[in-house]
């Protein structure tokens, strides 16, 4: 019967994935790459960087996003040795330059750095160990490009300046990282 087949279609259509060039609102990602970490007196080392977040995008080109982040450092200047990493947990809004397709986007946002390190003091015989740790609030600006493959994944190249409020002279003052996300949308 007619009724049947409308309300068939219509179940299919709900069930159906959005078409190309529409929007999914809501986007999971994890993210891959490597960064710098600096304290008061300069870099205390480079290291990996691995996080996830989850992104609302409200209006086309307009988004909101919370993530986690954890970056690793380690430096050897031979007398100082740094080691140690930084989670950064943030919320912030993203402006995409357009709405889908290849679109490259700025943001920016504020939230929490939580460090926990060691610095082994190599001037005094024997060499001291000094476990750090602090928290801090941080403000960040981001800059990316995202780059479709198929319907619901999503690659982008992405780029994050971190500047913190550290309350101790050894804790992270600001932060540089390159990585690549990998997202899904739903």
């Amino acid at each position: 019967s007619p009724a049947t087949l409308l309300q068939r279609s219509s179940l299919l259509a709900q069930s159906a994935p959005p078409a190309a060039g529409t929007h999914a609102p809501t986007t999971v990602s994890v993210l891959a790459g490597y960064g710098r970490t600096w304290d008061d007196e300069g870099s205390i080392g480079t290291g990996g960087a691995i996080g996830g977040a989850v992104e609302y995008r409200f209006r086309p080109k307009l988004s909101v996003n919370g993530a986690v982040e954890r970056l690793a450092h380690d430096r050897d200047t031979g007398f100082l040795h740094f080691s140690g990493r930084t989670i950064f947990a943030t919320l912030g809004v993203a402006y995409h330059f357009a709405a889908s397709g290849v679109s490259p986007y700025v943001g920016g946002g504020f939230g929490g750095a939580f460090y926990k390190g060691e610095l082994v003091d190599g001037f005094v015989t024997p060499p001291q160990i000094r476990p750090r740790s602090s928290t801090s609030t941080l403000g960040y600006g981001n800059a990316g490009v995202d780059i479709p493959i198929g319907d619901r994944f999503v690659i982008s190249p992405d780029l994050r300046i971190a500047l913190c409020q550290p309350q101790d002279d050894f804790a992270p003052w600001s932060a540089i990282r390159f990585g690549v996300k990998a997202s899904l949308k739903f």
